[in-house]
């Protein structure tokens, strides 16, 4: 699966060569500090543990099967600058989707193209999809950008943050187009 946003900007699985570029990417505390899972500092044995899952392995089989997650990379010029998860939710069909994108490609408009392309991509292959959203709610751009792609809010959450080792409230979306 492989989708060109533009000319340098694409989605696509990731690959195990992706590892350095997960390190460099995810080490940045500015990035991971809002992020609900991953470790910091982030090393190559957590890059290699991510790009073992089977996520990985079966990325067009993953967009179908709501059971399973569903994981891209976001690359300039085929190096990972960032990344998109889908995860099942417990309701039948409905899947979170997370992201992250390295420090030096914010204020871009990279990641609100990507994203809207990724989810218009998967809503055409699995049209009866519906999709949630979260995000620390003290992460301003995240909220912002969540609600400019067509989500909107619908409710709060606290939930255990493992970079910041504490539980976080978290502003809960759903997806309206």
């Amino acid at each position: 699966m492989h989708f060109d946003i533009d000319d340098r900007v694409s989605l696509r699985g990731f690959r195990p060569e992706d590892r350095q570029d997960l390190v460099n990417g995810l080490n940045e505390w500015a990035v991971t500090r809002w992020l609900g899972r991953v470790p910091h500092p982030y090393r190559l044995d957590h890059a290699d543990a991510f790009l073992a899952r089977d996520e990985h392995l079966h990325v067009n089989e993953a967009v179908r099967d709501g059971s399973r997650s569903l994981s891209l990379a976001l690359c300039h010029c085929d190096r990972v600058i960032g990344g998109f998860v889908l995860n099942p939710e417990d309701e039948a069909r409905v899947r979170e989707l997370g992201f992250w994108l390295a420090r030096p490609y914010w204020g871009q408009g990279i990641m609100r193209r990507a994203a809207s392309h990724m989810i218009q991509e998967v809503r055409r292959m699995v049209p009866e999809l519906r999709l949630a959203a979260s995000a620390n709610i003290d992460n301003v751009r995240s909220n912002r950008l969540i609600r400019r792609l067509g989500f909107h809010l619908s409710g709060r959450s606290d939930v255990w943050s493992t970079p910041l080792q504490r539980v976080v409230r978290t502003t809960c979306y759903e997806y309206k187009p």
